[in-house]
């Protein structure tokens, strides 16, 4: 007889009429560093740090803005602008995003400024995530050239010719060139780039 009590119970069970139980899902950020000091930073000069942002809740998140406290103080910027928004899925991969913030100081103090993440986060719709750093001096390149003018005088067709400017590099910190362009007319090319070239301190490049 024993045999039929649990069917009786599971029976008694449907026939109560009560509301099922639903467990709400919510989203959760999770963000690494909680917090960045960008220590001292040559003035004009940028660092940058990445910031990881995990969706660790069950539910998808929305990042609905990204923006400072103080507005940056016309030194910290952050990328991407733009909405993140971050589903939930097994995959751990697919739940996180990166932010990357960027320091620029343009004169020697110290800049104290709050990033600011406005989301969907339950209890928590704004993650606060102090930001600091500290202009300050050091070595730095500088750039010098030997002519800012270059004069081929008078050449014949198809005849060419050639004239060199000498790269000079007056400061006292390596001087990177990022890349060399020709722009205008297109009887002028340039016939090598020296992008990637680095000029130590009183050193020069034809």
């Amino acid at each position: 007889m024993n045999r039929f009590a649990p069917l009786f119970f599971l029976a008694s069970l449907a026939c109560t009429g009560e509301d099922p139980i639903i467990n709400q899902l919510y989203p959760e950020l999770t963000i690494s560093p909680l917090e960045y000091d960008f220590g001292e930073v040559v003035v004009d000069y940028t660092e940058t740090v990445t910031f990881e942002v995990i969706n660790t809740g069950r539910a998808p998140l929305d990042i609905s803005s990204i923006t400072f406290a103080d507005g940056g103080l016309g030194v910290y910027t952050v990328e991407p602008v733009e909405i993140l928004d971050l589903p939930w899925r097994d995959d751990e991969d697919q739940n996180r995003a990166e932010i990357t913030v960027s320091f620029t100081p343009s004169t020697y103090l110290g800049y104290i400024d709050m990033l600011l993440l406005e989301t969907n986060e339950e209890g928590n719709p704004t993650t606060e995530i102090p930001i600091t750093g500290l202009g300050g001096d050091g070595p730095t390149p500088d750039i010098d050239l030997d002519s800012l003018t270059v004069d081929f005088g008078e050449v014949i067709p198809p005849q060419s010719s050639v004239v060199a400017v000498e790269i000079r590099n007056v400061g006292d910190g390596p001087l990177t060139i990022d890349r060399t362009e020709q722009h205008e007319s297109g009887d002028f090319i340039i016939p090598f780039s020296l992008g990637g070239t680095v000029i130590a301190p009183g050193n020069s490049y034809p």
